[in-house]
């Protein structure tokens, strides 16, 4: 290192010819670095003002200590802002309405179609009050009159409609992103629904094929069936039926939760909980159970799709009778309270043990007991009764003493009634 004069020369090993570096161009990199940083942290103000007088007070408004951060470009016309925009960077604008080439609410209007994103703050002699809701309602960030307007009014305004710019603009890349995500994430459920389709169909087709054999090799060998073999066949053809429930629960559970529907049928619950029970006497007779049936006979109307709900009674009601032993009592009772539909069917039958009871609603969910391990189920019933309750904007009721028997069943809202004419 040498001094000669003004100048601190540094000696380094020869590169390329080269062989001595000053001080000052070490440190002209980090010099540029510090200078562009600087003039990134510059707020840039266009200032729209035919007015010279008015310009000037502007101007004169920005507090000292921002001088160095904010700065304030002034144009005295509509097509002088508009060329400006086009060839300079801007965060804010200060726009008078009354200009020389153009007036009223059309000024604001105007410059947005060459400005959408930036914040535009009106700053007019008008003190109307009708059209400062006008501009606010065009999405000016402000309305400010001249000579109602400080330094710290006038600070304030520009800081925040910057800030409340940028945050509408992050919502609304957000927005963007939410909905390219959204179309990913229907397009995947799309794919999914389809692959579902086809797998139940097809596994639907292979279980009809074995179900033919089996039926070919309990009645086609031209002999009895060893008792090992009957064993075998028998265990076969449980096994065909359980994927068979299994694959239309799935079927059912991926209809309710895909489907489109509105919701908006009027439904007489009355008559379709009439129908279901009338529906299940055969299968409760079979059992010697006795099902029965308490309502009254006026008409109880919600709202809802129909097919919907009578699968999640039917399901209701053919767990109370496949989980009540021989000779077991089934009541279901339909009644109205308050402004809700109320649905019980209550069975005599096996009960659940309370550690059991907390996931009785998930989906594959079966609480097994000694009583109950050997009943065929696929777990997703009171899952999709749960769902179609759930998309009626009602609620479930259950109970259940171990032993003793369940109590499963429904709130819902009753239909509104009918404008009168």
């Amino acid at each position: 290192m040498r001094v000669e004069g003004d100048t601190i020369t540094v000696d380094t090993l020869p590169t390329q010819g080269a062989n001595r570096t000053t001080l000052e161009d070490g440190l002209q990199p980090f010099a540029e670095q510090a200078g562009r940083q600087r003039s990134m942290a510059v707020t840039h103000i266009l200032l729209v003002e035919d007015n010279p007088g008015d310009t000037y007070l502007i101007q004169t408004m920005i507090e000292p200590a921002d001088r160095s951060t904010m700065e304030i470009h002034p144009v005295g016309r509509l097509r002088d802002a508009i060329h400006y925009l086009a060839q300079h960077p801007v965060d804010a604008i200060l726009l008078d309405l009354s200009l020389p080439d153009s007036h009223g609410l059309a000024t604001l209007t105007t410059l947005q179609h060459h400005a959408s994103s930036l914040p535009i703050i009106v700053l007019t002699g008008l003190d109307d009050e009708e059209l400062g809701l006008q501009a606010v309602q065009a999405r000016a960030q402000d309305y400010l009159v001249k000579g109602q307007v400080d330094q710290a009014l006038l600070m304030r305004s520009i800081r925040y409609a910057i800030e409340r710019k940028r945050l509408e603009q992050n919502l609304q890349q957000s927005k963007q992103e939410l909905e390219v995500l959204y179309q990913k994430v229907s397009s995947l459920e799309q794919l999914k629904t389809d692959m579902i389709r086809i797998a139940s169909h097809d596994i639907g087709g292979l279980l009809g094929i074995v179900v033919g054999h089996l039926y070919l090799l309990n009645d086609g060998l031209g002999e009895p069936l060893s008792e090992s073999q009957q064993y075998s066949v028998n265990e076969i053809s449980d096994a065909v039926q359980r994927m068979t429930a299994l694959s239309k629960d799935i079927l059912s559970l991926e209809r309710i939760e895909s489907q489109e529907s509105h919701l908006t049928q009027p439904v007489n619950l009355a008559s379709l909980v009439r129908s279901i029970y009338e529906q299940y006497q055969s299968q409760a007779a079979n059992k010697h159970q006795s099902l029965k049936l308490l309502t009254e006979d006026a008409p109880i109307m919600v709202t809802g799709d129909v097919v919907q709900l009578q699968e999640a009674i039917v399901n209701m009601v053919s767990n109370a009778i496949k989980y009540t032993p021989d000779h077991g009592q089934i009541q279901m009772r339909l009644y109205q309270q308050d402004s809700a539909a109320v649905l019980e069917v209550e069975d005599s039958g096996y009960g659940i043990p309370d550690d059991l009871q907390e996931n009785l609603f998930q989906p594959f969910y079966r609480a097994r007991t000694k009583d109950t391990a050997d009943i065929p189920g696929t777990g997703l019933g009171l899952h999709l009764v749960k769902n179609i309750i759930d998309r009626h904007q009602g609620g479930m009721i259950f109970n259940s003493i171990y032993g003793q028997g369940s109590t499963f069943g429904f709130r819902l809202p009753l239909a509104a009634d009918p404008p009168a004419p």
